[in-house]
C-alpha cells in the first residue's frame, strides 16, 4: 500500500533534500522548492498563481525601473529629501498609469462617463498627500540654512602673504 504524504511531510522532504545546497539560481530555487511549496504544501491551485505582471506601457516601465534604481542609489547616499522626492514622482507616474488604463477600460467595456473613476479620485488624494509628504520632508530632512559668510569671513584664513601687504587693511 502505497503511503501518501502530508503537507508537513513534503515539507519536511523538500528542507531535508534542499538544505546547506547553494548551487541553485534564482529560476531552479523557484522552480524545485518554491514551486513545490505554494502547490504541494500549501496546496494553492497552479491557477491561482500569476509568475509575472507587466506594465502595457513601455514608457512607463522603464521611468519606474530608472526611478527604481534612483531611489536605491538615494538610500545609498542617506539622501533622505530627494529620496522622497524621487518615491513621490514614481508613484505620480503609476498613478497617471493606472488612470490610463481605467480609461481604455472604461471606453471597452462603455462604463457610464459620469461616474467618477475610481482614478481620478486616487489622483486627488495622491496629490494632496503627496504635497503633505512633500512638506513634512521638507520639514524634517530639508538642507540646514546656511550663513553667508562676509566678506571679512573670507580673508580669516589666508595668513599675511611674503610681501608684507595684509589684504584686511590694504
Amino acid at each position: 500500500m502505497k503511503h501518501t504524504l502530508t503537507p508537513h511531510d513534503i515539507a519536511l522532504e523538500l528542507a531535508d533534500k534542499y538544505k546547506g545546497r547553494t548551487e541553485l539560481n534564482e529560476a531552479n530555487t523557484r522552480h524545485q522548492v518554491i514551486d513545490a511549496i505554494l502547490h504541494q504544501v500549501l496546496a494553492w491551485p497552479r491557477s491561482s498563481v500569476t509568475c509575472e505582471s507587466y506594465i502595457h506601457d513601455e514608457a512607463v516601465s522603464h521611468s519606474l525601473t530608472i526611478l527604481g534604481v534612483k531611489d536605491i542609489d538615494l538610500f545609498l547616499q542617506f539622501d533622505k529629501l530627494d529620496r522622497v522626492k524621487v518615491r513621490l514622482e514614481r508613484t505620480r507616474d503609476f498613478v497617471n498609469y493606472l488612470k490610463r488604463e481605467e480609461e481604455i477600460e472604461r471606453a471597452h467595456y462603455n462604463i457610464d462617463s459620469s461616474e467618477v473613476s475610481f482614478t481620478t479620485m486616487l489622483s486627488k488624494l495622491f496629490e494632496q498627500e503627496s504635497e503633505r509628504v512633500l512638506r513634512s520632508a521638507l520639514r524634517n530632512y530639508g538642507p540646514a540654512p546656511q550663513a553667508q559668510p562676509s566678506e571679512d569671513d573670507l580673508w580669516d584664513d589666508i595668513t599675511t602673504p611674503p610681501n608684507g601687504i595684509n589684504p584686511k587693511t590694504h
